[in-house]
């Protein structure tokens, strides 16, 4: 709908000047190595461990995935941007790079268990 596609693209625009500001730190790999690996573990271990606890109950296991590792990260962004360093977002923009790793892992979860 049109509400979606609106806030759709302005976590687009978020994550585009997110990535625009802190450019030279994606490109240097040693710099943001630390943090792939931690949003890499937190957007597959945390769905997976949420996913065995709460199997039976399939609704708020999905849920819980996505209150823990989606909801809120341009929230996040934006405060981080209007307080802080921009470099304060280097790991929100991290997350939104891997992120479709974790829905791909939902998408598995779900016919699995």
């Amino acid at each position: 709908t049109e509400r979606r596609i609106t806030v759709n693209i302005i976590f687009l625009i978020l994550f585009y000047i997110i990535i625009g500001i802190n450019h030279v730190v994606f490109l240097n790999l040693n710099a943001i190595l630390p943090l792939i690996i931690l949003t890499v573990a937190m957007l597959t271990a945390v769905p997976f461990i949420i996913y065995i606890l709460f199997r039976k109950k399939k609704e708020l296991a999905i849920t819980l995935v996505a209150f823990s590792t989606f909801k809120n990260g341009g929230l996040a962004a934006a405060i981080c941007l209007a307080l802080f360093t921009p470099e304060s977002v280097v790991p929100i923009g991290v997350r939104a790079f891997f992120a479709p790793l974790s829905v791909i892992l939902f998408s598995w979860l779900e016919k699995r268990f």
